[in-house]
């Protein structure tokens, strides 16, 4: 071989070797990209899992409400959600409000929803006069809860079984749903406004001899002095029902304005009238616990109510026989009723409503045995 073939040869090899170390450099080099990708990739699906964990962690409890129409089946909703299902239900918790037991007046009842308190703290007094500090308040639970329950399950003694329910669940707060502890009942009117007809409310319930309660706005209180005046001389139970009357709820207000609502009201009647009031009812019903717990706490026991008829509508009142007969049939001991003063057929079925209670063995109380 001659020198000039053997160096070509030579040459060649050593090309062939560079080449193969330049092919190794890069396979490595790709196998490096190959596995930072894959540590990029892992990296991201463990994000992506960890915000999935942290929807499913966050997502709300399921609470059945009240539904206040007349479908006669509860409303099955998710506290911090906005849709809605609606499933059948039996037993303690068929606590459905029917068109006949609604809430109070001008309601469309929402669905149980988390409402937040935007709150900045605060002091003031009590109806008592002792101090209160609205700080308190806020780790409560604010969950709006609708009023409402079935008319047609009922105990033995004909007694709606929802108000039961309401009184096992919120009976810790001071609360009235129904005197279970007597057969007396218990006349009780919502005055938001005047409407002409509280003078022969009043004038029927002397005649009879019946004390009830009246549930009254600052509108009234400043609109009708005449009625209020006669409503406390004549022995009845006057109530707080909030200066503004939200349809929204009550406890959709701030606790600075809860506390307004009824620390105003409660003054004015105390300076003007010389009356200090010790219950309230909510406007529509509507509740929670933190605002059960305030009520409590400024000195008024929450009334509710275990019999209610749709006459709020002053355009449209219902029947006047139908209506009494409705009442008679589900007359029950212990039994709040919930009457609007600024309805025609309640007026003008009143006295007849007194004479039929009382032919069927009952009679009548104040809100005061039970305070």
């Amino acid at each position: 071989m001659s020198e000039d073939v053997k160096r070509n040869r030579d040459n060649k090899k050593g090309n062939l070797s560079a080449g193969t170390v330049i092919i190794i450099v890069l396979a490595v080099i790709l196998v490096a990209l190959l596995v930072v990708l894959f540590l990029l990739i892992g990296k991201g699906s463990g994000c992506s899992g960890s915000s999935s964990s942290s929807s499913q962690a966050t997502t709300a409890p399921v609470s059945t409400t009240k539904d206040t129409g007349n479908s006669g089946r509860d409303q099955t909703t998710a506290i911090e959600g906005t849709s809605v299902d609606i499933i059948e239900t039996s037993g303690e918790d068929q606590t459905t409000a029917t068109e006949d037991v609604t809430t109070t007046a001008e309601e469309t009842t929402p669905a149980e929803t988390e409402t937040t308190t935007a709150f900045s703290g605060g002091t003031g007094k009590t109806a008592g006069g002792e101090n209160i500090n609205l700080a308190d308040y806020i780790s409560i639970d604010n969950t709006y809860v609708p009023y409402g329950f079935s008319n047609t399950d009922r105990d033995s003694l004909n007694r709606p079984n929802g108000c039961n329910w309401y009184k096992t669940k919120y009976g810790m707060y001071d609360t009235l749903f129904l005197d279970y502890d007597s057969n007396k009942i218990y006349l009780t009117f919502d005055a938001g406004y005047e409407n002409g007809y509280t003078a022969k409310i009043l004038d029927t319930l002397k005649e009879k001899g019946v004390k009830g309660a009246f549930f009254i706005t600052l509108d009234f209180a400043t609109t009708s002095p005449d009625n209020l005046k006669r409503m406390i001389n004549e022995g009845h139970v006057v109530g707080n029902h909030t200066i503004t009357h939200p349809s929204e709820g009550f406890s959709t207000y701030t606790l600075e304005t809860q506390y307004d609502e009824l620390s105003r009201l409660h003054n004015y009647v105390k300076d003007n009238f010389g009356y200090e009031m010790r219950f309230f009812r909510y406007p529509t019903g509507a509740f929670s616990e933190q605002s059960l717990s305030l009520v409590g706490d400024f000195g008024y026991t929450s009334v509710f109510w275990s019999f209610a008829h749709r006459d709020w509508v002053t355009s449209d009142q219902p029947d006047v026989a139908s209506s009494l007969q409705t009442m008679l049939d589900q007359v029950h001991p212990g039994e709040i009723f919930l009457l609007h003063a600024v309805s025609s057929t309640n007026t003008a079925l009143l006295g007849d409503l007194i004479d039929g209670i009382r032919a069927k063995g009952y009679e009548f109380g104040t809100l005061n045995d039970l305070k």
